[in-house]
């Protein structure tokens, strides 16, 4: 039985519960601040999560899929309840479903950062394209995605420039206000990250955000975009990033106009869910 109905209900019961994770034989859990809890007595089969999690593929990709791949990640969104990002993953021939609750609207810096004036300082150096390469990163996905997206907003606002956003699945659907704004998904709209860097040269946006990053991926294809006048935004899911960082391309050298190009931006949340940034020196690795 497809049991999605029942999930966006318990979402929609409780505004402030974020995250969801559902798995066969046990009853729903919501994770809050670490700690988790039981949201309902209802406990679901395995054969009730494979068919939810072909019912949300099906809504996201606007078609039925025969073979359900053994993991992944897309978004779908949903009126009353918000943006919902789903994780899946495969255990012992069986479904585990996490549900991510992202907001429709695009957070505000103000609204949302523990130091406002700050984020605004590092939004506004990004839309003047002092920084060259930023790195965000920290543990949690949806304190990222709130982050990078809310300094894009920022940007967005504030400065007449062209934003590029290459997300595996996009967390927010944000419209053009003083920048042009284009959103690239991953399978949806291009086949591979590689083939959308190659998109972005043709267009020759200001800025571009390349969200959730990861070390299995071939970043070679990245040094050009730290050789060019554009603003790269990397996003990555990580509590230190010095594994990426070792296979990255070596950051931007320092210019006249730009004397600290490249950056590290640390993002967590408090317990009062305000988000503190932290930027760091992108260090020089020796390399082979």
């Amino acid at each position: 039985m497809n049991i999605w109905s029942e999930i966006l209900d318990i979402l929609a019961k409780d505004s402030q519960l974020s995250e969801l994770i559902v798995a066969p034989n046990a009853p729903p859990l919501s994770r809050r601040q670490g700690a988790f809890s039981v949201v309902s007595g209802k406990v679901f089969s395995a054969a009730d999560v494979e068919e939810t999690l072909g019912g949300v593929v099906m809504r996201s990709s606007g078609k039925k899929q025969d073979h359900l791949p053994q993991a992944g990640i897309l978004c779908v969104g949903v009126r009353g309840v918000g943006r919902l990002r789903v994780c899946h993953f495969t255990q012992r021939g069986s479904r585990v479903l996490r549900i991510v609750r992202i907001p429709f609207e695009v957070p505000d810096i103000a609204s949302i950062c523990a130091e406002p004036e700050r984020a605004l300082e590092i939004a506004e150096a990004i839309g003047q394209r002092k920084y060259r390469a930023v790195l965000v990163y920290g543990t949690s996905q949806s304190v990222l995605c709130q982050t990078v997206y809310a300094l894009l907003n920022a940007v967005n606002n504030t400065c007449r420039q062209v934003i590029y956003i290459v997300e595996p699945t996009l967390s927010f659907l944000m419209t053009h206000h003083n920048s042009l704004v284009v959103q690239v998904e991953i399978s949806t709209d291009v086949a591979t990250r590689q083939e959308a860097i190659h998109h972005a040269f043709l267009l020759e946006p200001s800025v571009i955000h390349l969200g959730d990053v990861r070390i299995t991926e071939d970043l070679t294809n990245l040094r050009p975009l730290f050789l060019s006048d554009v603003c790269t935004i990397l996003s990555t899911q990580a509590d230190d990033p010095g594994a990426l960082l070792s296979q990255l391309p070596p950051p931007p050298n320092p210019t006249p106009e730009a004397q600290n190009p490249a950056i590290l931006l640390k993002a967590w949340a408090a317990t009062d869910g305000k988000i503190w940034l932290e930027t760091k020196s992108w260090p020089r690795l020796e390399r082979a």
